[in-house]
């Protein structure tokens, strides 16, 4: 696993990146995409931003140069992809999507940057600092040992990544360097309200309507220690509600005290099924997750599901129970 110092050089040596991060892009991962891209973008470096994924209509604030696209087609894409070097933000290499067909093994190097623990050894160009409450905060780091200016849409992308993936100060991974960090984009001039209020007051009626109907099927096992959510492809069309709404679900339950661990099972409008796990830290999330092939880290991962709600529910279920019993 390489320094942060080795990033930083190669970073400066090189002039071609695709950056992109994981499947169902939230505010941590898309925050970090533009901050670095921009950033590498001010020292004249050829950048391409782009995911398997859209941008969810409530992050788009993040990304005001529209730098941030979605993968169409090949004619997306460079030509000369062997001088370009992937770098994949907040994820591993195997949760891109369908990118990781598309670009593994064509491009002229793969450099990972992440907040998340696992094992990926063999990579020479991979930071990973898992006691980072979020990718953004590694990314600031970059981009202020490389001495590039932090202006104020790069502040604001900081910041809200920040703010999204510590629970805005409050998970267990929170650290001091977090407020410091803040301190200084406001200082830059990011606004907190103004922030929250993009966040966390901007849902549209339909996701309301959404959380509502999911939300009456919650399931509470292990003295109520458990709660497992559903959203059926159908509870998704009914309520009018787009799929990346529903991102936000399965931290309604840990609200109550003695709810441990929340999972949400949620079909997109295709039928495909994804579960979704948070704890509050006795349960490790991505033990569970990498069962099924998922990813993540230990307050919040992973995976989709290739059996049956009724099948895999069970499964998810019997481990977790190891937990509480």
């Amino acid at each position: 696993m390489a320094k942060l110092e080795d990033i930083i050089k190669y970073l400066e040596d090189n002039n071609k990146y695709i950056i992109t991060c994981h499947e169902s892009p939230d505010g941590d991962a898309l925050a970090a995409e533009y901050s670095l891209g921009k950033g590498l973008l001010s020292r004249n470096k050829d950048i391409l931003i782009i995911n398997s994924d859209s941008t969810p209509e409530k992050f788009k604030f993040v990304d005001p140069d529209n730098m941030i696209a979605q993968y169409k087609s090949h004619d997306d894409l460079p030509p000369d992809l062997e001088n370009w070097t992937l770098i994949i933000v907040d994820t591993e290499k195997s949760n891109i999507g369908l990118l990781k067909d598309i670009l593994l093994h064509r491009v002229k190097a793969i450099m990972i940057i992440d907040h998340h623990n696992y094992e990926e050894s063999e990579n020479p160009l991979i930071f990973l600092n898992s006691d980072a409450g979020s990718s953004c905060e590694i990314i600031y780091e970059i981009l202020t040992k490389m001495k590039i200016n932090i202006a104020l849409d790069i502040a604001i992308a900081i910041y809200t990544g920040i703010i999204y993936d510590t629970g805005s100060f409050a998970y267990p991974k929170t650290n001091a360097f977090a407020f410091h960090i803040a301190e200084h984009l406001v200082k830059i001039g990011v606004i907190p309200n103004w922030v929250y209020s993009k966040l966390y007051e901007s849902k549209s009626i339909e996701s309301i309507i959404l959380q509502t109907l999911v939300h009456q099927n919650m399931k509470l096992y292990f003295n109520q220690q458990v709660s497992v959510q559903y959203m059926s492809k159908k509870t998704l069309l009914d309520s009018g509600a787009k799929y990346d709404e529903a991102q936000e679900i399965v931290n309604f339950p840990l609200q109550s005290e003695i709810v441990r661990v929340s999972i949400f099972f949620k079909e997109d409008s295709e039928g495909l099924l994804r579960c979704s796990i948070r704890s509050k830290g006795e349960l490790n999330c991505v033990t569970v997750a990498r069962i099924f092939n998922g990813g993540g880290h230990k307050t919040a991962a992973g995976f989709k599901c290739y059996e049956p709600f009724e099948d895999i529910q069970k499964r998810v279920l019997d481990i977790i129970g190891e937990y509480f019993t």
